[in-house]
């Protein structure tokens, strides 16, 4: 009896020592590699329930996604019982008395504690969305007035991971994220904290694990380049995450929005070059599909664990361009942690397959370099100066790379000559929203122009550009107005470099003209992305970009 005594009173101990480890962990301390798990919109956008989160479960498990490394299954919008219209006025109420946020019961019969229970029961982790404003993108009720109410809830009903969706809210990006910092450093469960919130990335990571960095991903490899789009497709995220490397790390991570592999429109090749650029770029491997009904080769896919192994490398550097050896190429590299290793991903966003050559005097090295591809799973063997390999159409070859050798990659951008050099929007893989290629007015450069329509939406059209050496610049963004009257226009330059810009009439839709101001560019991949706020201001064409060094 007093040994049994004994061995109780040393469990209570050890769990009280454990409790207090756990629950005083920091937000940096969590998410040290890249979250994975899974979340319910991309598919089942607000057809959510019960027992489809409840089969989600018993999948993630019985695929073999759990012994993969996922661990989180989250809801998203559309589980509350209140709504909000876009007056913000309540229609529906979604809080008791005290102020509690109260599921929808006809979708959630049991409540969401009890659908929390049952994921952690299969050794998962539970996950749920909500917004700072009044309501959440589909209406629902927000959190706004209530972060602490609803975190306590959250706590309560055992939620390890919060998305945190910015619609519906209207006030100061920095103090809405310091209140929800504030109020998740109160409660003791340790919750991952992802948000979509803007592209403020200095600011957010001091609240946030993880924060997104493109609008919403769509099942699409990519647009045509006469196709107005507001949504994103997969290569117009992969673009964007150029140039985002210094605020990544383990703890922080860039979100480039949850994982398309397996729904529907996306090839097999789309479908690893899609999960494998994820892993290139460290980013979380939320995927969201109906993991109940997926194919054997889209399971095969997202338990790939050579490549999973690359995404949660514990050093958490993401990839970057090394190379671009043709139109629609790309060479990405990633640093590992292992100093004599690395990863390479050969991308061809072309239709037609090509042959890629990475040579390995771009990552520094001299000696013989040893090749295994991740996908086949197979050596490849040894090679002395370069490695070429077929590359299928929208497709990659993944790639691990072992020297004898650390790697020193460098990036082979030509010098901005002092004339200046000239980036057609028609060109590279610049990203367009609600943009199309046309060519009707005389007088553009290059084969066409991009042009805005007046469409009740948020347009945008981001230039990628590389620079070969630090320092002040002179741009200039070339455009037509055949408008009588001068519009105002965002324009971003990089992540923190806002300002407002005015495009003055040219007297005619074939005359153009070229705004020019001065910026700070960095040696890499940088950004200039152009934001149109209403209709008027989205009917605008763009020529091209003229970047020259400041003497």
């Amino acid at each position: 009896m007093e040994t049994i005594k004994m061995k109780t009173i040393l469990f209570l101990f050890i769990s009280l020592i454990f409790f207090q480890v756990t629950y005083s962990q920091k937000f940096g301390e969590l998410a040290q590699t890249p979250p994975m798990g899974w979340n319910s919109w991309n598919y089942f956008a607000t057809r959510i329930d019960e027992q489809t989160v409840i089969g989600i479960a018993d999948a993630m498990v019985e695929s073999g996604m759990k012994d993969a490394g996922y661990q989180y299954v989250t809801i998203d919008d559309n589980w509350q019982l209140g709504r909000v219209d876009k007056n913000r006025q309540m229609t529906v109420n979604g809080r008791d008395a005290s102020g509690v946020l109260l599921a929808n019961t006809q979708k959630f019969p049991n409540g969401i504690k009890a659908v929390a229970d049952y994921v952690h029961s299969k050794g998962l982790k539970f996950g749920l969305y909500t917004s700072p404003g009044l309501r959440t993108c589909t209406g629902c009720n927000g959190s706004q007035g209530y972060e602490e109410t609803d975190l306590k809830t959250f706590a309560d009903w055992g939620v390890d991971f919060i998305k945190l969706d910015w619609c519906g809210c209207r006030e100061d990006k920095e103090e809405v994220l310091a209140r929800w910092r504030a109020a998740m450093d109160k409660i003791e469960r340790p919750i991952v904290l992802s948000v979509n919130v803007g592209y403020e990335y200095p600011l957010i990571r001091k609240h946030a694990n993880m924060w997104r960095t493109t609008g919403d991903i769509m099942n699409v490899w990519s647009y045509p380049p006469d196709t107005a789009h507001r949504f994103f497709s997969i290569c117009d995220v992969i673009e964007a995450q150029a140039g985002l490397e210094s605020y990544q790390e383990p703890g922080f991570w860039n979100d480039p929005d949850m994982l398309q592999v397996g729904n529907g429109q996306l090839s097999e090749d789309e479908n690893r070059a899609h999960f494998s650029m994820w892993a290139m770029l460290g980013a979380p491997l939320i995927a969201g599909n109906d993991l109940r009904n997926m194919t054997d080769a889209v399971r095969d896919i997202l338990t790939n664990r050579e490549v999973i192994a690359i995404d949660q490398d514990p050093l958490g550097y993401p990839g970057r361009i090394i190379a671009e050896p043709d139109d629609g190429l790309q060479i990405w590299f990633k640093r590992l942690q292992q100093p004599t290793s690395g990863a390479i991903a050969l991308l061809n966003h072309n239709k037609k397959p090509v042959r890629i050559e990475l040579k390995f005097s771009d990552l520094g090295l001299f000696g013989p370099v040893f090749i295994r591809d991740l996908w086949k799973h197979k050596d490849m063997g040894q090679f002395e100066k370069s490695f070429s390999t077929e590359v299928p159409g929208h497709g990659v070859v993944l790639l691990k790379l072992f020297t004898y050798e650390r790697f020193d990659p460098m990036v082979n951008f030509p010098a901005i000559p002092d004339e200046g050099s000239v980036f057609e929007v028609e060109s590279g893989h610049q990203i367009m929203k609600l943009f199309t290629i046309g060519n009707s007015y005389k007088g553009f450069t290059g084969s066409g122009y991009a042009l805005g329509h007046a469409v009740p939406y948020d347009a945008r059209f981001t230039w990628l550009f590389p620079v070969a050496k630090s320092g002040r610049y002179r741009v200039g963004i070339r455009y037509s107005l055949g408008n009588a009257e001068p519009i105002s226009a965002a324009i971003r330059i990089n992540e923190t470099d806002r300002r407002a810009v005015t495009f003055s009439p040219t007297g005619g839709w074939d005359k153009w003209e070229t705004l020019f101001f001065e910026v700070n560019l960095e040696r890499r991949v940088n950004h200039l992305c152009f934001y149109g706020g209403d209709n008027e201001l989205n009917v605008i064409a763009l020529d091209h970009l003229r970047v020259i060094p400041c003497k």
